[in-house]
C-alpha cells in the first residue's frame, strides 16, 4: 500500500475543502446576514456532539479486521443504517428542546435539516471505510472534492435566492448524499452475507472504546472555551479563539491526511512489529517537517503574523501564540499515536490514555485561569508536555520503541526550524530596535527559503523521499485527469 501517494490523494482533497470553505466564508458572507451563520453555528454544535455517536466506531473496526467476511460487511452496514437514523431521529425530535438550551429558537428547522444527513452518511460509511481498506484513496479523493464543489455551488446559488440559513444546510446535505452516491459507484455489493449479532458485539467492543474515547477527546477540546467563556467573558474568549484556531488549523490538516492514509497501512502489518514501527516514525517524521516550519515560523514572527491577517485590533492575540506555537507542536509529534493504538487493536489502552490526559487538560484550565489568559496557555502547555510523554510511553510499551528512535525522526525538524525561524527574527529585530513591517515582510520568505534550503542538505533522504512520493503521485494525478 502506497501509503505516501494516498496522503497526497488526501491532502488534494482537504485542501480543496479548505479552500471551499474560505471561498464560501467570502461569497456567501456577501449574501447572507451575520444572524444566518450564527444560527447555523448554533445548529453545528449540536451536530458535532450527535456526530460522535453516529458511527460507534465500526467503520474504523472494520478496517482493522484481518480478514473481512460477507456477514461482517452485513452487520456492519445494517448496523450503521440503523445507528445513524436512530442518532438523526432523535436529533429531529430533540431540535427544539436543543435548540431553546442553545438560546437560539431559530436553529430549529436548520437543525432538523441537518439531521437528515445522518441517514445519509450510514448508507455510505461501509463503503467508504472498505475503500480506505483497499487504498483506494484517489477513488474518495475525487468523490469528496466533487462534493465538497457541489455543495459549495448550492449553497451560493441558494443564497442568492434568498433562502437564507436554509443554503448552508443544504450545502451539508448535498455534499453528503454525493459522497454517499460516489461511494457506493465502483464500490463494493452487499449482495451476500447476514446480519449476526455476535459480529456487532465484535465490532462494538472496539468501535465502543472508540467511541467513549472521542467523547472524552470532545469534551476535553470543548472545555476550555466554556472556562474562558464563564471566568473572563466574551472578548477574552474571542482572543483565545483567534490564537488556538491558528495554531489547531496546521496540525489538525495534517494529522488528517497523515492519519487517515496511515491506518489502513499500519493495520496491514500489525502482526508485523518491526515494519509497523517503521512505517510509524516515518510518518511522523514527515507531519514533524511539515508542521514544524508552519508552527515555529507563526511563533517567531507572531506579531507581523497578527496584524497581517487579522488587523491590529487582534494584537493581545499575538502574546498567546507565544505558548500556543509550542502546544501545537507537542500535539503534532502525538498526533498519530492514536492511529497506532487503533491498528493495534487497542481502543481500550486509548481510551484509558484519553482519560487522563483529559483529566490533566482540564485541571490545567481550572488552576490557570486565575491567572487569566496567559496563565491558561502557560499551563496548557505544560499538561500537553505531560501527556505526550505518558502517551508516547504507554505506545513505546505497547510496540516496543524507544525513545532515541523516535526523537530520532521526531525532533530534528523542529529543531532546525527554530535555529532558522529564530534567526530570522533575531535578525529581524535590528540590535534590539523592533521590527518594522516592510523588514519583517521581507525577512519572513527569505527565511522559508533559508529553511528549505538547509532542509535539503541536513536531512536528504527525507526531502528526496517526499519529493519521489509527491512526483509519483502528481504524475498519476495527472494521467488521471487527461
Amino acid at each position: 500500500m502506497n501509503t505516501g501517494g494516498n496522503a497526497v490523494w488526501l491532502m488534494l482533497s482537504q485542501a480543496t475543502r479548505v479552500g471551499g470553505q474560505l471561498v464560501g466564508i467570502v461569497v456567501l458572507s456577501r449574501l447572507l446576514p451575520p444572524q444566518d451563520f450564527g444560527t447555523m453555528a448554533m445548529a453545528m454544535t449540536a451536530i458535532a456532539f450527535a456526530t460522535l455517536f453516529r458511527e460507534l466506531g465500526i467503520p474504523a473496526a472494520l478496517i482493522q479486521r484481518r480478514v473481512i467476511e460477507p456477514d461482517d460487511l452485513r452487520t456492519a452496514f445494517v448496523a450503521q443504517v440503523a445507528g445513524a437514523c436512530t442518532v438523526g431521529l432523535a436529533l429531529f425530535l430533540a431540535a427544539p428542546v436543543i435548540a431553546s438550551a442553545l438560546g437560539s429558537l431559530e436553529a430549529v428547522g436548520v437543525m432538523r435539516l441537518l439531521a437528515l444527513s445522518f441517514p445519509l452518511s450510514g448508507l455510505g460509511n461501509v463503503q467508504q471505510a472498505m475503500l480506505e481498506r483497499d487504498g483506494r484513496f484517489r477513488k474518495i479523493a475525487v468523490v469528496e472534492i466533487v462534493a465538497t464543489l457541489s455543495g459549495l455551488v448550492v449553497a451560493i446559488a441558494m443564497a442568492r435566492a434568498n433562502r437564507g440559513v436554509t443554503s448552508l444546510a443544504f450545502q451539508n446535505l448535498v455534499a453528503t448524499g454525493l459522497s454517499t452516491g460516489g461511494f457506493w459507484f465502483g464500490g463494493i455489493r452487499l449482495s451476500e452475507g447476514r446480519f449476526k449479532l455476535e459480529r456487532l458485539k465484535g465490532m462494538l467492543g472496539f468501535g465502543g472504546r472508540l467511541t467513549l474515547f472521542n467523547l472524552v477527546n470532545f469534551l476535553s477540546r470543548n472545555a476550555d472555551n466554556i472556562v474562558v467563556g464563564r471566568q473572563l467573558g466574551q472578548v477574552s474568549l474571542g482572543l483565545y479563539s483567534q490564537a488556538y484556531k491558528v495554531m489547531l488549523f496546521p496540525v489538525q490538516n495534517l494529522t488528517l491526511v497523515a492519519g487517515r492514509a496511515l491506518y489502513p497501512a499500519l493495520c496491514l502489518d500489525q502482526d508485523h512489529p518491526d515494519r509497523f514501527w517503521r512505517k510509524f516514525l516515518t510518518a511522523t517524521g514527515m507531519v514533524a517537517m511539515a508542521s514544524a516550519p508552519i508552527l515555529v515560523g507563526i511563533v517567531a514572527f507572531r506579531e507581523e503574523f497578527v496584524r497581517t491577517v487579522f488587523g491590529s485590533r487582534w494584537d493581545e492575540v499575538a502574546p498567546l501564540l507565544l505558548w500556543l506555537g509550542p502546544t501545537g507542536c507537542l500535539q503534532a509529534l502525538v498526533s498519530l499515536t492514536g492511529t497506532a493504538f487503533m491498528a493495534k487493536g487497542r481502543t481500550d489502552l486509548l481510551l484509558r490514555v484519553g482519560v487522563v490526559s483529559a483529566a490533566t487538560q482540564v485541571t490545567a484550565f481550572v488552576a490557570g485561569i486565575h491567572w487569566g489568559l496567559q496563565g491558561l496557555v502557560r499551563l496548557y502547555l505544560l499538561s500537553n508536555l505531560v501527556n505526550a510523554i505518558f502517551i508516547l510511553e504507554s505506545l513505546f510499551v505497547l510496540l516496543g520503541g524507544t525513545w532515541k528512535e523516535y526523537v530520532r525522526q521526531a525532533l530534528p525538524p523542529y529543531a532546525l526550524a527554530m535555529a532558522v525561524f529564530l534567526g530570522g527574527r533575531v535578525f529581524a529585530l535590528g540590535g534590539g530596535e523592533g521590527t518594522s513591517f516592510p523588514t519583517a515582510r521581507w525577512i519572513f520568505p527569505v527565511t522559508v527559503v533559508v529553511y528549505l534550503i538547509a532542509l535539503q542538505s541536513m536531512m536528504p533522504r527525507r526531502v528526496n523521499h517526499l519529493r519521489a512520493v509527491l512526483g509519483r503521485s502528481l504524475q498519476a494525478i495527472w494521467a488521471g485527469a487527461r
